[in-house]
Order: structure tokens, then sequence, then C-alpha cells
């Protein structure tokens, strides 16, 4: 995250051999953990306060219940909550509205010279074993991060705002649900940039039909989205011809169609980031607990209404470190 135009490497969090987990912070737990049950709804006393969850193998009872779903999870359990209790303050509550998700776009390049992309290791045995031992040694490598090496914030339609986030991957790709079961389109040495408009204006909803969510973000339905996405291919593109990287690089692919038809381009080759957000952003008060219930509250990325960075896994980390910190507080007070 920057709040100023800014540019550099990319630091991992990591150990030394394996990226570092939430999980992390479960060493010391002093709960229990129930695994392989899945929750049906919600335990509701008349006075509209929450004891516990119905699962499909029985009760749970608690003195409170924090849903931490992610968006897909958690509205799918209110939205069904909805379904079966019409009557209820389910009913009131405005859920699946105003969802957003990133948009995922590349520009490929195809390198002059080896330089140990994983489209080259992906595509040897040797290079692989070689990586691996590498890695195993303590040698840093790319399997110490996400493939991602550099990154810069930019202000490209010049409203004093960062508007998108480039960063430059150790990998080409053509899109990872168009890959026909390769992770690589190409076993060349390749690169490619990856442009993340951070504040998509494009706005859509979730459908509760039939026991099945139907998710639709309406990517790109704001003008301005692909306004911001066009801006940004010209800028990787002049970026490309220029020192340094001009160096590297023997071909950018479709270049001329990203040139002469940027929005065709743009359509063809974005897809999901996987950043979903939103959803219950509007069920919500201000300690995190659902309107019209007691102890039931909800912690994950559906009560965003906006992006605050370009990824949302800090985001949701920091999210969980304010609500944790205000639920100890209103218990103490009580």
């Amino acid at each position: 995250y920057s709040e100023k135009v800014a540019c550099g490497p990319i630091q991992n969090t990591v150990r030394k051999f394996f990226r570092t987990s939430v999980m992390n912070f479960l060493k010391k737990q002093k709960f229990t953990i129930i695994l392989n049950k899945k929750v049906m709804g919600f335990l509701i006393k008349e006075s509209g306060e929450i004891y516990g969850v119905e699962t499909d193998t029985g009760n749970i009872l608690a003195d409170y219940v924090i849903v931490s779903a992610g968006v897909i999870g958690s509205c799918s359990l209110f939205m069904n909550e909805k379904n079966k209790k019409p009557n209820s303050n389910f009913s009131r509550l405005f859920i699946g509205e105003n969802i957003q998700d990133h948009t995922n776009l590349r520009v490929n390049v195809i390198s002059n010279k080896p330089i140990d992309s994983l489209n080259e290791v992906y595509d040897s045995q040797f290079k692989k074993l070689k990586l691996g031992i590498k890695h195993f040694l303590g040698i840093p490598t790319v399997m110490r991060g996400t493939g991602a090496t550099s990154a810069a914030y930019l202000d490209l339609d010049k409203d004093g705002s960062i508007d998108t986030r480039i960063q430059i991957l150790q990998f080409s790709e053509t899109g990872r649900h168009a890959s026909k079961g390769s992770l690589f389109s190409t076993s060349e040495p390749s690169f490619s940039i990856s442009i993340n408009a951070i504040h998509p204006e494009s706005k859509g909803k979730l459908l509760f039909e039939k026991g099945k969510l139907e998710i639709d973000p309406k990517f790109l339905s704001s003008p301005k989205d692909i306004e911001i996405l066009k801006s940004a291919l010209r800028y990787c593109i002049e970026l490309l011809k220029e020192n340094p990287l001009n160096q590297h690089v023997l071909k950018i692919e479709d270049e001329e169609l990203i040139e002469s038809n940027p929005e065709k381009y743009i359509k063809d080759m974005m897809y999901s980031g996987h950043h979903l957000i939103g959803g219950l952003q509007d069920a919500i008060d201000s300690n995190f607990e659902v309107k019209g219930f007691k102890n039931l509250f909800v912690c994950d990325a559906s009560i965003f209404d906006q992006y605050i960075a370009s990824n949302i896994h800090s985001s949701v980390v920091l999210l969980s470190d304010l609500f944790g910190k205000k639920f100890i507080i209103n218990q103490l007070k009580t």
C-alpha cells in the first residue's frame, strides 16, 4: 500500500523456507477447534440473541458467534437464513449488494535471455531439482515469494490519488482459468507486468437461488475502470521500451492489439483478481455486530464497502486486529 507515487522491490513475508501464515497465531490457542462441520444456520432466542450454530451433525452452543467465512461463505449463510426465515430480522438486512472484485490484467513478455523464470523451470526437471536444492539450502529463490519482484504505485488519471499498482512477475501466463491444464503458455524465458486498478468503480451483486450462490461482480461496467486500464497498458508498453527493461525484451506478446485496440485486449485477457469484498457492509454496526441481533458478529472482507489496498489479505488482517481490540474493550464494559 502507498499513498503516493512510489516504486521498489517487494518484501515477501517469509521465514527460512516457507511463507508465513495467519495460522501461526493459533500456536497458543485457548479454544477448541472443530473441523469438518457444515454450518446450516444460527441458533436464535426470541429476543434476537444468538446462542450458537446449527451444523449438519448437530448444534454447537456459544456465547458469541463471529462469522468469518469470506464474501461467498458469509453471504451464503446470511442469504440462506433470510430465505428460510422471511419474517425474521434477517429479512431486514441488506445482503449481497455492491460487491466488488479487482480485475487482473497482464502484459506478457518473452525475454531475450534466460532469466530463471517459472516458465523455464516448470518445463525442466533438472531446473526444478536445482531450484528445490537451492531453496532448502537457504539460498533465496522465487520459492520464497509469490513470483512478484518489484512494484510501482501510480496516479494515472493525475487526480492526486493512487489508482493503479503494477508489478513485475517472474513468469507469464495467459490467464489462470484459460490454461487448459498447463500453468504456463510458453516454456521460453518470460516475465510479465501485472496491472491492478486499486479502486474500481464497477459494482455487482450476489444472488441466492435454489440454494446456490451466483456471483456477478459486473467487471468493467464502469467506463472509468476501462480508461484506467487503458492508461496502464500504455504506461507498461512505454516502460518496456525504455532502459533498463528493454535490454531484457525480445517480444511483447499481443503488442499490436494492445496499441490498436486496448479495450478488446482488456476484455479478452482480464480475469478475476479473487479479491471479493462487500455484501454485508450494510448489515453490521460500528462494533461489527449484525443489526437486529445480539452476540452475532462479522469480521471478514464482506464488510468492506471499498478497497483499502491492491490486495485484501493485509486489509483483512488489520481488520481482524481492530475487531479483536474493540470486541475485548466492549466485553470488559459489560
